[in-house]
């Protein structure tokens, strides 16, 4: 009784740890129109509002960011003003944001357009802070405060990154603000390392994330097509899958993260296998 009550136990959890590991990505927008967390059906652009990060309009009323910690699972989001300035946790369920690192240095405040965290959970953002158009930072928290080191600048690039993402194989990807542009940049210097043109106008170009196919999405607003989310080939710049957001006004996510865990090939099988293999011996 006490090897079937443990038995029982594991697969209960392998189910349960396989389900949630097994979820389809979901993707998640982050705008200041709103100050608040959406979802985006990836296949038609409609948009589900969740919820403000406060109901308090001047505690984080400017979110034009969005970056996922690989690791937790967490999308956090940058609060350029208000009373809560500094890196913002954002949960997933009801759009509620907790200051988690606050900025409090008086030398300067940064403005970031975009944030991305790699596969090591380091977290980088672009700033318009010092008058530069690009400049490429490393944000850390400690001790609950929000630390902030500029790595170098882009001001070769006439324009703003408001929109950045890691690839699998951890290269830096941004996009331009107005310059209709996909930039590579060295994520040791912060310099320019190649650039492709887009094939399509976007318009203003506000948020780039990669899903776990490695496939790249971007989201777009003010341009011939209105808000819009699009797919975008890394290679040769070519825009497709082009689909208005739906639900509002001039809404564009000003930040893109695809939340959800892929299931780790054969683990749940290897695990059956074992339990198996366990309780065979025991008879």
């Amino acid at each position: 009784m006490k090897f079937h009550a443990m038995l029982l136990t594991v697969l209960f959890s392998i189910v349960s740890v396989g389900s949630l590991r097994g979820q389809e990505p979901t993707l998640f927008g982050i705008n200041s129109d709103s100050a608040g967390l959406s979802t985006i059906d990836i296949t038609n652009g409609n948009r589900t509002f969740i919820g403000p990060l406060s109901s308090d309009p001047n505690r984080f009323p400017t979110p034009t960011s969005m970056a996922l910690i690989q690791s937790s699972q967490e999308i956090v989001t940058w609060s350029n003003t208000g009373s809560g300035r500094g890196l913002v946790s954002v949960d997933q369920s009801t759009g509620a944001g907790t200051l988690i690192g606050r900025f409090s240095s008086s030398d300067f405040f940064p403005i970031f357009g975009s944030l991305a965290a790699n596969s090591s959970d380091e977290l980088f953002g672009f700033s318009t802070s010092d008058g530069t158009l690009g400049n490429l930072n490393r944000i850390e928290i400690i001790n609950g405060e929000a630390v902030v080191t500029r790595i170098g600048g882009m001001d070769i690039i006439p324009d703003r990154i408001s929109g950045a993402d890691f690839s699998q194989d951890g290269i830096l990807y941004g996009l331009s603000l107005s310059q209709n542009k996909l930039y590579t940049v060295d994520v040791d210097s912060g310099e320019l390392v190649d650039t492709v043109d887009l094939s399509t106008n976007i318009g203003l170009g506000w948020a780039l994330a990669f899903d776990r196919s490695g496939a790249l999405y971007g989201a777009g607003s003010f341009g011939p097509q209105g808000p819009i989310l699009f797919n975008i080939d890394k290679e040769t710049g070519e825009v497709f899958n082009i689909n208005s957001v739906i639900g509002g006004g001039n809404f564009s996510p000003q930040g893109l993260a695809f939340v959800g865990i892929p299931e780790p090939s054969g683990t749940v099988a290897i695990s059956l296998l074992l339990c198996f293999a366990y309780f065979r011996r025991k008879r």
